[in-house]
């Protein structure tokens, strides 16, 4: 499999991205939008969240004022709420006519850190060009999403080195010899409860803290209920061995494309079959057999970037964060 440098890109229309939906945003409104700190500004003035940017406020050295904004459905350094990515401005542009009046409104309110993450690099360079004519201060960081999107598992499989073909595809036939193996799929009008039982606690046992806080894990079951009724597939996967669930797997597939949103399992259970790899195997499979994008999204592992080995193309992700007032000035001297 190529290096994660030389993956080639895959093209992907970000006004697809499930991250840019009424389901995500609404979710995000009923939860972080209901924070004393966060205040929500709609900009289209038509009430859709998609048009909304917030707020966020919180002291600096519990004495100076800091007031973050960022898109609604974007976390922030005051708001760490779940990672959305490839963002754009769409409904906004379709709502103020282009780009400059975007910023023109956000250039007006006031905000002395602003934080844009995971757009594509053509939107995030408009973005940081007219900022830096403001000379406000900009930090940008840059990231990879990695995707799989093959013809064929035939096609998929030749791509894959004899040990990663080993650990994610044909290690499953040894899993399903060794113990009575379930593959269960939960329904999110009746399971979330369970399903959500079952990753924190893996997570509790593997990390010493669950995967979802109390407050996530309400905007997460709010938006996977809003994304099906909109017509997308939640799949809320459950590996049980032996009648007792092992690993769990959350993924949602939105407009040809199935996004990898969590995963836990047990790291004790079934030796030198890894869980968490057999069932992603599983999951990219079903997606290359449907016909679909199978995005694993940005990050890497605890112990190595896993999904550049498993990957066949990239996606490449810019964020900014832009600070002016008494925060650029301060940035501004640190940087001289």
């Amino acid at each position: 499999m190529n290096s994660p440098n030389v993956l080639p890109a895959l093209p992907f229309d970000v006004q697809d991205s499930v991250f840019r939906t009424n389901a995500w945003c609404d979710a995000w409104l009923a939860t972080y939008g209901k924070l004393s700190q966060v205040k929500t500004i709609d900009l289209g003035g038509a009430g859709n969240s998609l048009e909304m940017v917030y707020l966020a406020s919180a002291m600096f050295k519990k004495v100076i004022p800091i007031q973050e904004m960022a898109l609604v459905g974007c976390g922030g350094f005051i708001v760490n709420s779940p990672r959305s990515e490839y963002n754009q401005l769409n409904a906004l542009v379709a709502k103020l006519g282009d780009k400059e009046k975007i910023i023109q409104s956000l250039d007006g309110l006031a905000w002395n850190r602003l934080h844009l993450t995971d757009f594509s690099h053509i939107e995030h360079s408009l973005l940081a060009q007219f900022f830096a004519a403001s000379n406000y201060h900009a930090q940008h960081q840059e990231d990879i999403a990695y995707q799989v999107s093959a013809v064929s598992m035939a096609e998929y499989m030749d791509l894959l080195g004899k040990n990663t073909r080993g650990r994610y595809f044909n290690k499953r036939n040894k899993l399903e010899t060794s113990f009575s193996t379930e593959w269960r799929r939960l329904n999110v009008d009746t399971d979330l409860a369970e399903f959500f039982g079952l990753l924190n606690g893996f997570h509790l046992k593997r990390w010493s803290q669950p995967c979802y806080s109390d407050l996530s894990q309400a905007f997460i079951g709010q938006f996977l209920q809003e994304i099906q009724r909109a017509g997308g597939c939640v799949h809320l996967s459950v590996l049980q061995l032996n009648d007792a669930p092992q690993s769990v797997l959350l993924d949602v597939e939105w407009r040809n494309r199935r996004y990898n949103l969590q995963a836990g399992f047990d790291e004790s259970i079934a030796g030198n079959c890894k869980l968490g790899s057999i069932h992603l195997g599983k999951a990219i499979e079903e997606a290359v057999l449907a016909g679909v994008v199978y995005d694993f999204m940005a990050g890497e592992g605890l112990k190595s970037n896993y999904k550049s080995s498993i990957a066949t193309h990239r996606f490449d992700l810019s964020s900014v964060t832009i600070t002016r007032g008494w925060m650029g000035r301060l940035k501004n001297w640190k940087s001289n």
